[in-house]
């Protein structure tokens, strides 16, 4: 298993996500504003560890492995939905 460094702000941003609001992004630190927080969230998908649907953020199987959680499966209405 590969252990995925992470800075206090990545952690805090996917941790969060990952725990409250069932790997969505919508929350970041209060000291994460503008440039900061676009920082953070490039970091975490140039590590492949959250991707979007073209609007919203969200934490990807290796998003959920970096904190060493198991990725939750997907729902059937998800996985039953047309492609």
């Amino acid at each position: 298993m590969t252990i995925t460094q992470l800075t206090l702000s990545q952690h805090s941003v996917l941790a969060y996500a990952i725990h409250n609001t069932s790997g969505k992004i919508d929350w970041f630190p209060d000291n994460l504003k503008g440039g900061a927080r676009k920082k953070v969230l490039d970091g975490l998908f140039n590590r492949a560890l959250i991707t979007t649907d073209g609007t919203d953020w969200f934490a990807s199987a290796e998003g959920y492995e970096a904190l060493g959680l198991p990725c939750p499966a997907p729902s059937i209405a998800t996985a039953a939905a047309p492609h």
